[in-house]
């Protein structure tokens, strides 16, 4: 049998074949502008600082900021970075701790990539024998309530990649002499931190106690105020020399990138000497 002449080159060829062609190059402008739009409505990258206003937090602020991150500072004073948007606050205090994380909150809109870096803290010096009642419950109140009220209310508005960094301390895994509060403080970090891992598990929110060691801030200047040459020469022998503010604000960026770092306690001090 005599095969039938092909009709590729007949005019119900070419109609049947161009709608075919424009259809397939429609289907690439849908996807290309839904990769377009999919890359306009990325995720707002802000870093949330409490304590920004001076010492880790101001250097963690700074560091955000040249990474490209909005930058929010929740602090009794506003944060030397111009750029960054100062929400001024107590967070001795429960109810203003619960009221600047609303404020937060509304920033934040819908949904951001945040890092949440808790770095407010106190510095008493106590004993045991003699504690000092107000100062342990402001400690216990800036490093582990203000801390749970403001992660707990943000969390919603954090996206996959999130993270909520803690500051800690050497002094959340050691003890010395006459910081009773302060290390029971940041001991209690230690459960807090490990605790909202838990929680937070495959959530794509990860978290990390970052535990400097003695590092050169106003708040440490000014405890050591008329014993600077004898501290200095006590933190020399400990860890070789007083960290940078720059240096913790460093790795607190980096863990913020790191997902699987989740649920670690990652200590910053130059080697310390074990006594």
């Amino acid at each position: 049998r005599q095969s039938e002449p092909s009709r590729i080159g007949s005019p119900f060829a070419v109609r049947l074949i161009l709608p075919l062609s424009m259809a397939a190059e429609q289907r690439v402008r849908i996807v290309a502008s839904h990769v377009e739009a999919a890359a306009d409505v990325a995720p707002r990258k802000i870093c949330v600082v409490t304590g920004g206003s001076s010492g880790i937090g101001a250097a963690v602020c700074a560091q955000f900021a040249a990474n490209g991150y909005e930058v929010v500072c929740v602090a009794r004073r506003p944060c030397p970075l111009a750029s960054a948007k100062s929400v001024l606050a107590d967070l001795s205090s429960v109810d203003t701790a619960q009221a600047s994380a609303e404020e937060v909150a509304q920033f934040l809109g819908e949904q951001a990539q945040v890092c949440l870096v808790h770095c407010a803290s106190s510095y008493p010096s106590d004993a045991a024998q003699t504690p000092d009642v107000p100062g342990l419950q402001s400690a216990l109140q800036l490093n582990v309530v203000a801390p749970s009220v403001l992660t707990a209310r943000l969390l919603r508005h954090m996206a996959a990649g999130s993270s909520v960094i803690f500051v800690g301390s050497t002094l959340s895994e050691k003890a010395v002499a006459g910081k009773f509060s302060y290390c029971v403080a940041k001991h209690a970090m230690v459960g807090l931190m490990r605790a909202t891992t838990q929680d937070l598990l495959r959530s794509g929110v990860h978290t990390v106690l970052v535990c400097p060691g003695i590092t050169d801030t106003p708040m440490v200047r000014e405890a050591i105020r008329g014993q600077e040459t004898a501290f200095e020469g006590f933190a020399s022998d400990l860890q070789g020399r007083m960290v940078t503010r720059q240096e913790v604000a460093s790795i607190i960026a980096d863990v913020a990138r790191q997902p699987i770092l989740n649920g670690t306690i990652l200590h910053c001090n130059n080697g310390q000497r074990e006594r």
